[in-house]
């Protein structure tokens, strides 16, 4: 059994509505007759149209400021054609709007013909749905009905009677309908003999319609809004959340005022990141291509080295690209993973071994279909928490899993159909679930026990002409589906899936559902898919804002009830953040992405730059040298083998889920988190574990093999379990023993000085963020010395404030020195009672504070402004040093 749902009046929507009816304040109430006259033909017919606007356009722009002014919206210069603007957010009930407009314009002013314009089948049957569901509310307000139809060039009788009957009339059209090239597009432009030798659109276009543009954002390229001028609109009205061009904006709902009054749900999100990643797969990720007007560039996510293991790191990367040298030299990469080709066009990239991604796919992933699982069941137990809550109101709970491909869901061979391996983990996880599922409450566990797990849920694909699911045909450009088999299936059984009586409560699609499909009681979205760049997450969770319905289909509107959770399949992080900028550029009552941070100018002080205090420091200080190091071989191999064997560690690979609820500010606040771990994991990588050693550690094979047979061999069998982390945990040990054991035996030797650029860098000027500076007037270099923390802040204003400092200055970044731990930078230079210091800032001042490669350097730099005859201080305060 079918849920009746029911309308109330809105205040905003009434607003909407009449925001539109008042710009033409002044027309009168009047409709027109007209014959018309095939040209060099005899036939003749009488057709109903709009009457033509008799106030003029200045008075019409008058009227639009006025609206704009009520509305607080940017005023307009002009009325750019007639064409006006309503901003919506998704779920607010956009086109019950608009139906509530056709309405209100046919009562002022006697307007009866309106064609709305959408841009998918999928959102012209969704709209088709709201005429029909709501003909019964509208009859309260209303006595004329609006006679809504689907444009179809075969069944003239619909387009003459839009022409010839003078009651109230609303067509609906999708843009192929009339801007595509195939014969049933073209029909609107031939003289058809079923309609009396007249063509279709100069019959539509003599009764002057209103247009109604439904996600004009996807409607109109050049060639659709070239096409639109056949119509001869009277006026035309764009309704949408995202309006690529705000024509003459007249009324705007945005995100964040929607999600303030409750007027669609609030958003948490459930994100996963994988922790100990094993690599050996040869992991590639192609998130997207960026075209450009010279070469197309890739966003490709990949496993990195990093010094606490591996990371999946994203990078933009065009042709010769090497992931390779990018990774760390991950042996993974080694084979022919230097990008050959990116392709533009198709959205793909090819590699020289062979490799084709299309934008979104994925290979070399070993943890993908775990992954799944722990999403399924993530949104399986999600589910229930939900449902326990709301079943005893009444109110019926959806889940909706965004897939990538029918096979994934459902499979055929010649005995029938059975589960595709997504469909499979569901009704394992979901039995399990069950099972384990505790209630209070014995009429919801009575209602749990008597669905099966097979029959809680569903497919909605389109249909080929075996009955069987597909793919269907999709539309590149929107990545949806332009298949009216998938959407009769869905848009009828939109208010059977509502009963608590249908077992039906986890829906599984393809990316039709992207747009064109809003089920009011989606409480659940899980994408078991990698999303593309050109889908935004903001339309996929735009399935589920609407709020919800009981079993009487009245609209619940309760904050604490009206919660989506989409369990994203990326981190949390990412997700929040890229959801968050994408709600904010499309909402400038919010607060900006960035808040813009202020600038200081950062001059030199020529004045002390030339100065003989500060030239003699810098000749002191400008040194270039090289270091000799000495060590004991054997000593060395055990110590390393010593620290591999204390500290090496192989964890298992985790996923981290992370959760995480929206505001109306659109801000996020972490809520809690969790590890699983995920098993069963195969590296397909071949490893010269003893070379790989060798080349990192820039030592002999001979001293790598003496330092393996020194470990424990149990320690030696963790390699098979995570090679990647066995070997970066390795290498990390063996090069930080010898860079201990180096730096107890440097010797430095002065051999130049460094070269011009560190001159050229110190008189440059430049900007720096006014947070990230202090002050230094008195005594700096520069007026403002920039700073990486508050400790250095509070260490200039200190030194640029005493009287024992003659000048100072925070050294130059290229001023390195070099050190078997690599380059370090010391951060200030300064004259301090007539002697010559360098001094590095520090929050403590103890070794056992410091971490291990920050005591080496600083033991090396010691040792280096030693052989210069500078002084050379670890500090927190300036009062340190005078000590």
């Amino acid at each position: 059994m079918a849920i009746r749902l029911k309308f109330i009046k809105q205040d905003f929507q009434e607003r909407a509505a009449k925001s539109i009816c008042d710009l033409f304040n002044g027309q009168d109430n009047e409709n027109f007759s007209f014959t018309g006259r095939n040209e060099g033909e005899i036939f003749s017919f009488t057709g109903f149209g709009n009457r033509e606007i008799i106030i003029d356009d200045s008075q019409i722009l008058a009227n639009l400021r006025e609206v704009q002014a009520k509305n607080n919206l940017p005023q307009s210069d002009s009325l750019s054609g007639r064409n006006f603007t309503v901003e919506m957010e998704t779920g607010t009930g956009k086109t019950y709007t608009y139906i509530r407009t056709i309405y209100e314009l046919n009562k002022l002013y006697g307007w009866s013909k309106f064609i709305i314009v959408v841009p998918s089948i999928a959102i012209r049957e969704g709209v088709y749905k709201t005429f029909e569901i709501t003909q019964e509310h509208f009859k309260a307000d209303y006595t004329q009905p609006i006679n809504y139809f689907i444009y179809d060039s075969a069944k003239t009788e619909k387009i003459r009677q839009f022409v010839e009957d003078s009651n109230l009339q609303a067509m609906i059209i999708n843009s192929q309908a009339f801007n595509s090239r195939d014969e049933n597009s073209r029909l609107i432009h031939k003289n058809i003999d079923k309609f009396g030798g007249r063509k279709p659109i100069d019959a539509i276009s003599s009764v002057r319609p209103i247009i109604i543009i439904d996600e004009p954002q996807s409607v109109e390229g050049a060639k659709t809004r070239e096409s639109l001028k056949d119509f001869n609109a009277l006026f035309t009205l764009r309704y949408s959340a995202t309006p690529r061009e705000k024509y003459n904006l007249v009324y705007k709902l945005g995100a964040s005022e929607a999600l303030s009054k409750n007027l669609v749900k609030k958003i948490a999100v459930t994100g996963f990141t994988f922790a100990n990643i094993s690599a050996g797969s040869g992991y590639v990720y192609l998130r997207g291509i960026i075209k450009s007007e010279h070469d197309p560039a890739a966003m490709i996510e990949f496993e990195k080295r990093t010094q606490t293991g591996l990371q999946r790191v994203t990078r933009k990367l065009q042709e010769g690209a090497n992931l390779f040298d990018l990774s760390g030299n991950l042996d993974e990469y080694k084979d022919g993973y230097i990008i050959r080709t990116v392709d533009g066009l198709n959205k793909s990239v090819e590699f020289l071994n062979g490799v084709k991604l299309s934008e979104g796919e994925i290979t070399g992933n070993l943890n993908e279909e775990q992954l799944r699982r722990i999403q399924i069941r993530e949104t399986i137990e999600t589910h229930l928490r939900r449902e326990r809550i709301l079943y005893k109101l009444g109110i019926k709970v959806l889940s909706l899993f965004f897939i990538d491909e029918v096979a994934k869901y459902r499979k055929y061979n010649d005995d029938g159909e059975y589960n595709g391996i997504y469909a499979k983990i569901f009704e394992e996880e979901y039995s399990d679930a069950v099972k384990n599922f505790e209630s209070q409450d014995s009429s919801y566990s009575g209602y749990l026990a008597a669905i099966k797990a097979e029959s809680t849920h569903a497919g909605y694909f389109s249909i080929d002409k075996n009955n069987r699911m597909t793919d269907g045909k999709i539309n590149k450009k929107e990545g949806t589906s332009d298949d009216i088999s998938a959407f009769d299936l869905i848009m009828r059984d939109k208010e059977r899936l509502l009963n608590l009586g249908e077992p039906v409560r986890f829906i599984f699609s393809h990316s039709a559902l992207r747009e064109g499909w809003d089920n009011p009681n989606v409480f659940q979205i899980c994408t078991l898919k990698n999303s593309t760049s050109d889908i935004r997450r903001r339309q996929e969770i735009g399935r589920g804002l609407r709020l919800p319905v009981n079993q009487e289909g009245l609209r619940i509107i309760d904050g604490e009830i009206n919660l989506l959770t989409v369990i994203a399949s990326e981190s949390y992080t990412n997700f929040a953040a890229g959801l968050q900028s994408e709600f904010r550029e499309n909402n400038e009552d919010s607060p900006a992405i960035i808040n813009t941070r202020a600038q200081k100018k950062i001059t030199l002080n020529r004045e002390r730059f030339e100065s003989p205090e500060f030239r003699d420091l810098w000749r002191k200080i400008n040194r270039r040298s090289i270091y000799f190091v000495s060590l004991n071989e054997s000593a060395f191999i055990n110590e390393s083998a010593r620290r591999i064997n204390d500290s090496l560690q192989i964890s298992r690979v985790l996923v981290k889920i992370e959760r995480g609820r929206m505001d109306s500010d659109f801000n996020f606040s972490e809520g809690d988190s969790k590890y699983i771990p995920l098993e069963n994991l195969t590296a397909f990588t071949k490893y010269d574990l003893v070379g790989k050693l060798a080349r990192q550690t820039e030592l002999s094979r001979k001293i790598i093999v003496e330092i393996l047979k020194a470990i424990n061999p149990g320690k030696l069998k963790l390699f098979a379990l995570n090679p990647e982390i066995f070997i970066a945990q390795s290498i990390a040990l063996i090069n930080e023993q010898k860079s201990i054991m180096s730096a107890q035996n440097i010797k430095y030797e002065v051999i130049e000085e460094f070269d011009s650029e560190i001159f050229d860098s110190i008189e440059r000027e430049k900007f720096a963020n006014e947070s990230e500076i202090a002050a230094t007037p008195k005594r700096g270099l520069y007026d403002y010395a920039q700073c990486d923390s508050q400790v250095e802040k509070n260490f200039a204003h200190e030194m640029d404030s005493s009287e024992n400092v003659s000048v100072h200055l925070k050294l130059p970044g290229n001023f390195a020195i070099e050190t078997p731990t690599g380059k370090y930078n010391p951060d200030w230079a300064a004259v301090i009672d007539e002697k010559f210091s360098v001094i590095e800032t520090k929050g403590s001042t103890n070794n056992r504070d410091l971490r291990e490669i920050e005591n080496i350097k600083i033991s090396c730099a010691r040792k280096y402004f030693d052989s210069l005859g500078v002084k050379y201080n670890i500090a927190s305060t300036f009062t340190q040093i005078i000590n």
